[in-house]
């Protein structure tokens, strides 16, 4: 990252941001593929882990603010 990195940060936040960095860093056609199969398949994996015989003791993702900067 670079100093006006930081400075879009600063003056017009995280989101706008994410909005220009994200793109130099990620294949946004994966990502999009990836958060189309996480909205499908993450509310089912509690049942489907049970099923398998593991149990599951959180089932919400957490994360750092700066994991989506981590490629």
């Amino acid at each position: 990252m670079s100093v006006e990195d930081y400075e879009i940060i600063l003056s017009d936040g995280w989101e706008a941001f994410l909005a220009y960095f994200i793109p130099k860093v990620h294949n946004l056609e994966l990502l999009e593929r990836h958060d189309k199969w996480m909205a499908e398949n993450l509310a089912d994996m509690p049942r489907r882990y049970h099923e398998r015989g593991y149990a599951t003791l959180a089932s919400v993702a957490a994360t750092i603010p700066f994991e989506a900067l981590c490629v």
